[in-house]
This record gives structure tokens, sequence and C-alpha cells, in this order.
């Protein structure tokens, strides 16, 4: 059981809920994940007003947005972890083209840090095949 901010309840201010979080694997673990619906996330991204940002932005203002865009991350993660890939697509079809770039250009390094970043790609093997470690190398 994990605690998670509930939005959307009619209030001004999310409330705490409590929730079992499923594993990737189907087990349930501990997530420290933002828990929202697919279109409260939407909101948090477009709240985030990454379109506004520019080069003169005062720092507080561009740490704010950036703040929030963190938030939507960690709720999109969340919902991720929760309900899955088509979740996450319902969530990003609510924003428009130009806030999706945003977020994406944005968050690229906080998705790289997450379930939906692939392993580097393997080197390719050198002519001839692999080379055991201890083995003698051929002169250049």
């Amino acid at each position: 059981m994990v605690a998670h901010l509930r939005a959307g309840d009619g209030r001004d201010r999310p409330t705490l809920r409590v929730s079992p979080a499923p594993g990737r694997y189907g087990a349930g673990v501990s997530s420290s994940r933002i828990e929202l619906d697919p279109e409260e996330v939407a909101g948090l991204i477009r709240g985030s007003r990454l379109l506004e940002l520019r080069a003169d932005t005062p720092p507080d203002v561009r740490r704010r947005y950036t703040d929030t865009a963190l938030t939507a991350m960690d709720a999109l993660c969340g919902l991720a972890e929760r309900r899955g890939t088509d979740a996450v697509w319902d969530a990003l079809e609510l924003v428009t083209h130009r806030e999706l770039l945003a977020f994406a250009t944005l968050m690229a390094s906080e998705l790289a840090e997450t379930d939906f970043a692939l392993g580097p790609p393997e080197p390719p093997a050198p002519p001839g095949g692999p080379v055991a470690p201890d083995a003698p190398h051929p002169p250049p």
C-alpha cells in the first residue's frame, strides 16, 4: 500500500489516497508516483505553460514552470505503472501537438531515467566474432 496524491475531488488542494501500486510484471510494489487520471495528467502538462518559456523568462518563473512539468512527468510515469502505456497515450492525446513537443523536449532527460528508456545498444562484434578477454589479440 502506498500513499498517492489525489486531485480532482472538487477541492482546491489535493488529498492523500492510499492504494496498491501494481508492478511491471503484475506483483504489487511500492511506488511513490503521483496518482492522477489521464485527464488530470494532461491538465498538469498544459498547466506547466512550457510554451510560454523564453530566453528572458525570469528564473523563478522558469523554475515554477519546470517544477510543474516535472510533477506532470512523475504523474505520467505513475499512470504508466498503474494502467500501462495505453493510459499514457490517452493522456498525451489530450494535449496539443506543440505542448507535447515542448513537454517531450524538456523531459527527455527524465524519460531516459524511467522504464520507458531502452538500454544503450550493444557494440558491434569485431570481425571474426567475439574474442575471449584472455585471448591474445592479433597485431594491428
